[in-house]
């Protein structure tokens, strides 16, 4: 079914509405129409045949056009469902779930499943994936948007004097990084699966924008950290798609002292710093917190 820019707009509507925006300079008509141009790219990508046959043959599961995004109508009104997988791993399918009106309890939203859950019995599913404010509609929370503005992080005091940073220009980083995952993984195995490395490709956009860095204490390197420029929610912002600190440094208050020296650097005119945290790695919860970040949107999981 086509989604013309009307219905786009009730889903774009609807889905500001899962935010928790009261403390940010947040212009809504500006968010509205920045989900609604994010909602209708992924919808008319993920529906091109061309795009249903990559994702067959990367999972090898059902047939191509299993893979495509249904729009369909239901007592509730409109909904968006398709399948996906998490960390693109053939054994964690569950289905995405997007609608054009407020959902109120687990309860419906397995409700709005039931009638379609035909077309995708050969992923065999796990969970329903729906965003919220709040964590009250999901038995499994997974990425937390945490979000804070400039102003606010400028403000926190944690001895970033005692660290520096320094700029990434070659791409020799990228065995320390993956070995510090390793050992990372090793020793927080519960959170292996949820907590993973970026790719090259990802931390290359970082150093390509000049927003990779060392962290180093007394010049030993420690951790990286790392940012783009991105829009949230359509206002400017930085977005942290990295920060890691040697295992051997935890809880010596690194993480959170790179983090506001970062932002002093390289803040330049933008308003909000942000970043997505998995709910299995509370340390980097608490830093973000500490950091004056707080929880904007939560994604959940329903069993099924």
């Amino acid at each position: 079914m086509e989604l013309n820019r009307n219905v786009a707009l009730e889903f774009a509507q609807n889905m500001c509405l899962n935010f928790e925006l009261q403390k940010f300079p947040i212009n809504k008509e500006i968010a509205i129409s920045f989900l609604l141009n994010e909602l209708s790219n992924e919808y008319n990508q993920l529906n091109q045949i061309k795009v249903q046959q990559e994702r067959f043959q990367l999972f090898q599961m059902a047939e191509p056009r299993a893979y495509q995004e249904y729009l369909v109508d239901t007592s509730f009104g409109k909904v968006i469902m398709g399948i996906r997988h998490k960390g693109l791993e053939k054994t964690l399918p569950f289905i995405n779930i997007k609608t054009s009106f407020p959902l109120k309890t687990k309860e419906q939203v397995l409700e709005i499943y039931e009638p379609f859950k035909k077309y995708f019995d050969a992923f065999k599913p796990r969970w329903l994936r729906i965003d919220s404010k709040t964590e009250s509609l999901g038995d499994i929370t997974g990425q937390i948007d945490m979000v804070g503005k400039i102003s606010d992080y400028l403000k926190t005091k944690h001895n970033e004097n005692e660290i520096d940073l320094e700029m990434v220009k070659d791409e020799s980083y990228y065995s320390w990084y993956k070995n510090e995952y390793v050992a990372f993984h090793q020793l927080r195995s519960e959170i292996a699966q949820d907590v993973t490395l970026n790719s090259l490709e990802i931390m290359n956009e970082s150093m390509r924008e000049g927003l990779l860095f060392w962290i180093l204490k007394n010049d030993e390197r420690i951790g990286l950290i790392a940012g783009v420029s991105g829009p949230y929610l359509g206002h400017e912002g930085l977005y942290f798609n990295e920060i890691l600190i040697a295992n051997k440094h935890w809880r010596k208050g690194y993480a959170k002292a790179a983090q506001k020296k970062f932002v002093l650097e390289n803040a330049n005119n933008k308003t909000l710093i942000w970043g997505t945290i998995d709910k299995s790695n509370p340390a980097s919860l608490r830093t973000a917190l500490a950091n004056g970040r707080s929880a904007t949107k939560y994604e959940l999981f329903i069993c099924l």
